[in-house]
C-alpha cells in the first residue's frame, strides 16, 4: 500500500478505533507514514535495516507511526493501528517494566495485549 492509501484508510478507522477503545490520559496521538522505521527515525528517505515493524507508538512525540513497507493490506493497517494505540493507552514505562524484568517481545504483558486488541481489526473494516 502507498502512503496516501494508508492515510486515507487509517483517518477513516481511527476515529473509530479512539471511540471503541476510549482515550488515555495524553493526547491522541497523531498518525504518520514513513517508509520504514529507520525512515522514521533517522529522517533519511534512503534508511534501511533489519526490523520490519508495520507501526511504532513514539509516547514523547504523541504519534503512531506507521510503516507502508511493511503493510500489505488493510487488515495489517488496521491491526497495527491498533495495535500501536493499545500501547497509547498502556500506562508510561509499561513495556520497559516488563523487558528489564526479563520478558521479550513474545511474552511481554504490554505486547500480548497489544496483540490481543488486534483481534478486533475487522470491527473497523
Amino acid at each position: 500500500m502507498d502512503k496516501q492509501e494508508i492515510l486515507d484508510i487509517a483517518n477513516e478507522a481511527y476515529p473509530k478505533i479512539v471511540k471503541y477503545f476510549g482515550k488515555g490520559k495524553k493526547s491522541i496521538p497523531e498518525i504518520k507514514v514513513y517508509r520504514n522505521v529507520f525512515v522514521d527515525l533517522t529522517g533519511d528517505e534512503d534508511a534501511e535495516g533489519e526490523d520490519t515493524p508495520s507501526g511504532r507508538y513514539d509516547r514523547d512525540a504523541g504519534k503512531i507511526s506507521l510503516y507502508s513497507d511493511y503493510i500489505p493490506d488493510k487488515e495489517e493497517l488496521l491491526r497495527a493501528l491498533i495495535h500501536e494505540y493499545t500501547h497509547y493507552k498502556q500506562p508510561d514505562g509499561l513495556d520497559t517494566k516488563y523487558y528489564d524484568k526479563g520478558y521479550t517481545y513474545q511474552n511481554n504483558p504490554a505486547e500480548l495485549e497489544a496483540i490481543r486488541a488486534e483481534e478486533k481489526w475487522h470491527l473497523f473494516a
